[in-house]
């Protein structure tokens, strides 16, 4: 009876204490499965994708759990949690991996982890076990599942900058293994995770001889008409890109102005930034020295300095991004492929309450000039997934889809849902109307210009793109007459501006004569007196005014041509008479006799 009694005190005990242990573990394995759903990522064998909608229910999924996550996925990472809680400074000393370095993360005296490095944690755990389930190659183009990482990232970067005492080392191992192509040094680039002693803002251009003098008539214009004073950082792709006679000679323009070779902050192998063309220019961004980044198309010219847009900028100041309208003309296959990309996921507000998406444009963003405050984690993190969608295998993806780098930006911040923001209105155009094109009636002006305009946050002229030569692509030696503009679209009015194009880079224009705006008697000297700098640096790099577009090496080549055209003559003169070169070979011997000391001095202070 005694024996039996106590085999009945031990079940009942057994039973008590696995009903407790169920119930410790039913609100812990949410991660578990949140972890296991992660598996079946695109990048996973049973679904790999290109954007395509059989690939986003799972990682939709996967991003709406991402803040409810729990540390204790399951009694494995409990008993890891367990340990790395109660002996957090030896357990960060031993442990490489990433989950047991995470959960370590608060200082020993605490035996629970903060809000902070919570996030932290789950943050980790949901990388590592996304890596572990990869079986395609990170540099394959899975838009929606990286920018689903990015944003994972982006709680990770947050979490680890509001509490220092959190352990990094993890952080860097994933974001080492997510963008291996990148190479990051405190001592040259801006990171949020660094103390650095870098100027805030600062002007980032990418140069190449095919824009040098465009970049002058930019440079130029900043300092001497608009008087910026921020400094200028120009990143080029390699010596044959940007030999050094130019950079000197660009440098030589003001004294704030630095050179970098971008071909040092990545590998290229993945990348292949050299010849890409725009598309170097998020790597500029990213790889920078500043922390407020305004990044400027060599052919863009100011109105007006941007020095203090992100002090003045509200919706900058809010966002940490701040993008620019292209032209509202009408097209539906890229808002066709986005859809596609973000189905399953409904857009942000900033999309869905744009012209862009509820007219269908062909265009969303013009990245003439793009504001990026990389101090805000979502900001830097989307200009990081942002170069991503740039390396070579995956632009030329978005290349099928998208017209070149200027999409990739609101895109990266649309799918990591990062809070960005656009200028109220769309690109409108710059110029003369008188010049070109008869109004259909006298109701209305019509304007071919291959200039797109942009007002500011306040609604104030403030730059345009294409530089300032009347055409920007083929030869011409004629300047723009910059002195009527029309502002562009918003997403409340659309007045339908039926844009047509022309050729090249030209679109014309027409709409109702009341729509029009005349530059004010400041604008109209600024634009005169950036004409006048262009022709300037036009005289000094080609020789003359005006000239062929993109022909920095004008001056250069001809100066070559000449030497070698005479080096040339002098060998067809000394071939052509044996006699004269006998001759000539006798004076050179007598010149080279001794002289006298004194003559021989003075011929020197003569030379």
């Amino acid at each position: 009876m005694a024996r039996t009694k106590l085999y009945l005190s031990g079940a009942c005990c057994f039973v008590f204490l696995v009903l407790i242990f169920s119930s410790t573990q039913l609100g812990s394995s949410h991660l578990y499965d949140d972890l296991k759903r992660a598996a079946n990522s695109p990048w996973t064998k049973n679904q790999k994708c290109l954007g395509e909608s059989s690939c986003v229910p799972e990682a939709s999924k996967l991003a709406e759990t991402a803040p409810t996550v729990s540390v204790q996925a399951s009694s494995r990472t409990t008993l890891a949690s367990t340990k790395a809680t109660q002996a957090p400074t030896k357990a960060s000393k031993a442990s490489k991996s990433p989950t047991k370095a995470t959960l370590t993360a608060h200082s020993p005296n605490e035996k629970a982890l903060s809000k902070m490095a919570q996030a932290a944690s789950d943050s980790a755990m949901k990388l590592q076990y996304a890596l572990d389930s990869m079986e395609d190659s990170l540099e394959d183009p899975h838009l929606f599942s990286m920018g689903r990482y990015v944003s994972t990232f982006t709680a990770y970067l947050k979490a680890i900058l509001a509490e220092p005492s959190i352990e990094r080392k993890t952080f860097h191992q994933l974001r080492q293994q997510f963008f291996p192509w990148w190479f990051p040094s405190a001592k040259t680039t801006y990171l949020p995770w660094e103390s650095q002693d870098n100027p805030r803002a600062g002007i980032v251009m990418t140069v190449g001889k095919g824009n040098y003098v465009l970049a002058s008539h930019c440079i130029q214009t900043l300092r001497k008409v608009v008087n910026s004073t921020l400094p200028i950082q120009i990143f080029y792709a390699g010596d044959d890109d940007l030999p050094e006679l130019y950079r000197q000679e660009i440098k030589g323009l003001h004294p704030s102005i630095e050179t970098t070779d971008i071909l040092d902050h990545f590998n290229e192998t993945t990348a292949v930034i050299h010849g890409s063309g725009y598309a170097m220019k998020p790597f500029a961004a990213l790889a920078s020295r500043f922390e407020r980044v305004i990044l400027v198309d060599a052919d863009t010219i100011f109105l007006r300095r941007p020095d203090f847009d992100f002090e003045e900028n509200n919706a900058l100041n809010k966002t940490g991004l701040y993008y620019f309208h292209d032209r509202a003309y009408a097209g539906a296959r890229t808002t066709d492929w986005i859809k596609e990309l973000l189905r399953g996921t409904p857009p942000s507000k900033t999309l869905n309450g744009s012209l862009f998406w509820q007219k269908e444009l062909e265009h969303q963003q013009e990245s003439g000039v793009v504001f990026i405050n990389k101090a805000v984690p979502a900001a830097f993190m989307s200009i990081l997934f942002s170069t991503y969608m740039n390396t070579q295998k995956v632009r030329n993806f978005v290349g099928g889809h998208v017209s070149g780098d200027k999409e990739t930006f609101w895109l990266a911040s649309e799918l990591s849902s990062a809070p960005y923001a656009f200028v109220p209105t769309y690109a409108g155009i710059i110029g003369d109307y008188s010049d070109d094109g008869e109004s259909m009636s006298s109701d209305s002006k019509k304007m071919c210009s291959a200039q797109p305009f942009h007002l500011d946050h306040n609604g104030r002229p403030f730059w345009f793109n294409s530089g300032l030569r009347l055409e920007k692509v083929i030869d011409s030696r004629e300047y723009v007459s910059l002195v009527h503009y029309l502002p562009g679209s918003s997403s409340t009015v659309d007045e339908d501006f039926s844009w047509q194009f022309r050729s090249h880079h030209t679109f014309c224009v027409e709409a109702e004569t009341q729509l029009w705006r005349t530059l004010d008697r400041s604008e109209k000297a600024v634009a005169n007196a950036a004409v006048a700098e262009a022709k300037k640096m036009d005289m000094r790099f080609l020789g003359h005014e005006g000239g062929e577009h993109n022909d920095p090496e004008g001056q250069f080549q001809e100066e070559e041509h000449k030497e070698e055209d005479t080096e040339q003559q002098g060998e067809e003169q000394l071939g052509e008479d044996s006699q004269q070169q006998d001759e000539l070979q006798s004076e050179y011997l007598q010149a080279e006799e001794p002289q006298e000391e004194g003559q021989q001095g003075e011929d020197n202070q003569e030379s």
